[in-house]
């Protein structure tokens, strides 16, 4: 990044400040899609916005999902054959949430509608998507200092395999199911109403972690995630001042990212048939605005899912040139969409010495408490991949050309 360039702060300010409360589907998310349209024909692209159809509302499945836990754990003392069945309800809508199949507890909310931003630049080998969320998620207590510095201190404590929140409520859900299950078939023992208290408190905690965060303000979203779609733009205008030779480069501002990356998704959906998996590599974008460089290793809300591996080398290779380092995630980020749908793809972003993005998801994730510096970090990091990426298929073109033909 060069001082020619607009100043990524300028971009995270317009979003905070211009646009409170721009949760996903909501009028303020859409407005500021509107304007980073506008931001893309500045740069002389020609973008489209497409709607999409989601189901934003998570913390509220959540909360059903929970109760429905609870409801079954009661029933499972007097009526266990009613217990069964709430419980197999409840676990079932939970492992297919992630994959967003539609479920009975999932058609019980609205469909609410969202933008993409997309624009192209250049064709290639292969088409460089970059990807980052325009919308802000809700605050919530279970995202603030204590909450989170304990959680951060025991991911680090097992090496990044700390599985997500939500995991804990599909483990005490399949807990008091297999409880229901021996009451039903005759074969539970004294101990069965013990053991059945420990995943009874965990869908209780659950309950009111999800219904805190469904009742929370919006957040400002300054890191999470205008910093993500500032570190994409200053990524996009070094690659359209130098383009890369193999390289096409396209552009997906994402609406419903906190919930998931749904427009992302959507827009997946849309080019699964168009986009053949060789000839895509997405670099998505996590919050940038605090901490040092991160290249994120595994994704995923309930199984980690390892990212692309070529991807990973490249970060690897360049990442701690940068001062970046890896990291093993455990969200529902674009990255892990994209690679659900088994395209090639890499999340990059910053970290403070928490591993955690800051006051993302707080009160205080203002433009205030985001670091230029960081982002630039997290830019100079996507650049080196994406310039990895375009010497190794300058590589391949050259070793395909001077490969002796067989007559």
């Amino acid at each position: 990044m060069t001082e020619a360039e607009p100043d990524p702060l300028a971009v995270v300010a317009r979003l905070a400040d211009g646009f409170p409360g721009r949760l996903a589907c909501s009028d303020a998310e859409r407005r500021a899609s509107l304007a980073l349209a506008a931001e893309l024909r500045a740069r002389g692209l020609s973008p489209t916005t497409e709607t999409c159809w989601v189901r934003p509302q998570w913390a509220l499945t959540g909360m059903l999902h929970a109760l429905l836990a609870l409801i079954g754990s009661v029933l499972t003392v007097n009526a266990p054959v009613a217990g069964v069945s709430v419980l197999g309800v409840a676990l079932g809508s939970l492992l297919a949430e992630p994959s967003r199949l539609v479920t009975p507890l999932m058609l019980l909310m609205p469909r609410r509608a969202t933008q993409n931003v997309v624009a192209g630049h250049g064709e290639g080998v292969v088409r460089l998507v970059l990807v980052a969320a325009v919308d802000a998620g809700r605050t919530g207590m279970v995202y603030r200092r204590p909450w989170a510095t304990g959680e951060a201190r025991l991911r680090r404590a097992l090496r990044g395999r700390l599985p997500a929140p939500s995991f804990w409520l599909v483990l005490a859900t399949t807990a008091l199911l297999g409880l229901a299950v021996a009451r039903v078939t005759g074969t539970h023992s004294h101990s069965t109403v013990g053991a059945q208290l420990a995943p009874t408190l965990i869908a209780l905690v659950a309950l009111g972690i999800y219904a805190d965060i469904a009742l929370s303000d919006p957040s400002p979203g300054a890191n999470a995630d205008a910093s993500a779609v500032a570190a994409l733009l200053a990524t996009l205008d070094t690659l359209l001042a130098s383009p890369p030779a193999q390289l096409g480069v396209e552009v997906i501002l994402a609406g419903a990212g906190a919930p998931g990356a749904l427009g992302l998704r959507e827009a997946i959906r849309r080019r699964r048939k168009r986009w053949r998996r060789r000839d895509v590599a997405v670099l998505a974008y996590e919050p940038c605005g605090v901490g040092t460089p991160r290249w994120w290793t595994h994704d995923g809300p309930l199984f980690a899912l390892a990212l692309h591996p070529q991807l990973t080398q490249l970060a690897a290779s360049v990442g701690p040139s940068r001062g970046a380092a890896p990291h093993r995630g455990h969200g529902d980020g674009a990255a892990w969409a994209a690679r659900r749908a088994r395209w090639p793809a890499l999340a990059v972003g910053c970290l403070d010495a928490r591993d955690r993005p800051g006051p993302a998801r707080q009160a205080g994730d203002v433009p205030a408490s985001v670091s230029a510096r960081s982002i630039r970090g997290a830019v100079l990091l996507a650049l080196g991949v994406a310039r990895g990426l375009d010497r190794q298929l300058a590589s391949a073109q050259d070793d395909h050309h001077r490969r002796p033909r067989s007559k």
